[in-house]
């Protein structure tokens, strides 16, 4: 599935989801303005408020509570400019690391056409401090991605409940899931 994320003014339409409404809340966290950002002590100030938002909103939400919100060609919008800090930059990297999905930024052309912006200097920034609380945080079950984690983690789930085995959804599926995503995103499945 193809997700994107854009400010709602360049972003703005039947595809637009609004940052606040998909998580519900910003949390008690402010974002860094821009002067902030500017300043020598700006690796520090996204540290800080990675680690609230994740401590505040990120880590309460359960990923397929938001994922199953989304459907193909979704944009994550907030007011902010692509190439300002924003929580739709976190949002996304939060989402990539829990499906292993490849979330662009994008502005829609006065034609109609969607064009990829490059991510700013923030965002690898976020996924590698979101992505290093998370690994300390969950359960890795002996994977190196998150993605192959999370998809583990269902089949675990899956395998409890009586209701989806009667079904016919097995826990193979997921299992299966989490060694594609491991193949595809992590260096292989660590004995234990």
């Amino acid at each position: 599935m193809k997700v994107y994320t854009g400010s709602i003014q360049n972003c703005n339409n039947e595809n637009s989801i609004s940052v606040y409404k998909l998580i519900d809340s910003c949390g008690n966290t402010t974002i860094p303005s821009q002067d902030m950002m500017n300043s020598e002590d700006y690796l520090e100030i996204v540290r800080s408020f990675v680690g609230q938002y994740y401590n505040s909103v990120l880590r309460a939400i359960n990923p397929s509570e938001v994922f199953i919100q989304l459907s193909e060609g979704s944009i994550l919008v907030s007011p902010e400019e692509p190439e300002e800090f924003s929580c739709r930059q976190l949002i996304a990297a939060w989402l990539e690391l829990y499906y292993g999905l490849e979330i662009c930024e994008v502005t829609i052309l006065e034609n109609g056409k969607m064009k990829t912006l490059p991510r700013n200097v923030y965002y690898q920034m976020c996924k590698s401090i979101l992505e290093a609380m998370i690994k300390e945080d969950i359960d890795m079950y002996g994977y190196t991605s998150i993605a192959a984690a999370y998809a583990y983690e269902r089949a675990k789930k899956v395998s409890q409940n009586d209701a989806l085995n009667e079904m016919g959804i097995s826990e193979i599926v997921y299992v299966r899931l989490a060694e594609a995503l491991e193949k595809k995103l992590g260096s292989g499945r660590q004995k234990k």
